[in-house]
């Protein structure tokens, strides 16, 4: 009598399952590769003695060195933000965006983790933060490219947590419109990686007071210290990059705070009225300007979104 065919066969379906699976293993071991990190630059930001960077189970922690309350430009560090990271690229990446970021603003900034370096395996990786630091009690949640599209995702399901998205180089794909969320959306003028058509479309998803941001002459991987990515040669150093991407961030952040009020009191700190509309009002109250800081048009500026937006020139 014949025996079936795979019984026949088992010894030989085994080593083709085993090769198989090894076939699969090393492409998806290529496939899940991290972006190569400036490794010298997040060391000079780990040795830095006026920044304080922690490792922790959620990813790294970093804020103005002092005494956890309060930093040398009088910012409150009781307010936090979390950082996704791009797709493929290690959150150490952003450490020297970060510590700029902390400098300007006072924020503690959260580098969160997440599994093989890709936010969209865990877009409620923030939640973990958040209660990890009942300290902080203003938070706003933002990343860069991939990562910041599930800051969006996270943002719409916690909205009554957090108070804004910072959008780095992304745009959400999901609808914040009908939340009290604010939103700042900062884009490099040389950034050849993000799709200016869906970053267009997507100023529809986002309040009507969204504030964006071009910083002329940045590109799309000197939000961090990290290559492999086909990406337009930036026309500005990767220091002034970031600085001024840290000052738009720390701007932003500071209207924020100045009409925010302490939560615990029960009294809702969100204003009802848009940014954008008392700028055309012609009230300037909101704004803190800098010498970097115009509003002109810029290249960067997708269609759908206010012909009069914050650039920040490279010369300054």
């Amino acid at each position: 009598m014949t025996r079936p065919w795979a019984r026949r066969n088992g010894e030989r379906l085994a080593v083709w399952a085993l090769v198989l699976v090894l076939v699969l293993a090393s492409v998806g071991t290529v496939y899940v590769q991290p972006h190569p990190v400036d490794e010298r630059a997040v060391a000079a930001v780990v040795e830095d003695p006026s920044v304080t960077v922690v490792q922790t189970d959620t990813g790294y922690t970093v804020r103005v060195a002092g005494d956890g309350t309060d930093n040398a430009n009088g910012s409150d560090a009781t307010a936090g933000l979390i950082l996704y990271p791009g797709g493929l690229v290690p959150k150490r990446a952003y450490l020297p965006l970060a510590a700029e970021v902390a400098a300007a603003s006072g924020l503690t900034v959260f580098l969160v983790d997440v599994p093989l370096h890709l936010a969209v395996l865990d877009a409620d990786a923030a939640g973990a933060v958040v209660e990890a630091h009942p300290e902080v009690d203003r938070w706003y949640v933002g990343g860069h490219s991939l990562g910041g599209a599930m800051a969006c995702r996270f943002a719409g399901e916690a909205a009554d947590r957090v108070e804004g998205v910072v959008l780095l180089g992304a745009y959400c794909d999901v609808d914040l419109r009908d939340t009290d969320l604010d939103a700042l959306t900062v884009v490099g003028t040389r950034d050849a990686v993000v799709n200016r058509e869906a970053l267009a479309a997507a100023r529809d998803r986002l309040p009507a007071d969204a504030r964006f941001v071009a910083v002329e002459g940045m590109n799309h991987t000197q939000f961090g210290v990290y290559g492999g990515q086909v990406d337009d040669r930036g026309t500005v150093s990767d220091e002034k990059a970031r600085r001024q991407v840290a000052e738009a961030i720390a701007s932003w952040t500071a209207e924020r705070g100045e009409r925010s009020v302490d939560w615990g009191l029960g009294v809702d700190a969100r204003p009802t009225y848009g940014d954008a509309e008392r700028v055309r009002a012609g009230d300037d109250s909101l704004r803190r300007t800098t010498a970097a800081r115009t509003t002109s048009p810029s290249e960067a500026a997708p269609e759908g979104w206010p012909s009069e937006h914050e650039s920040l020139d490279q010369s300054a």
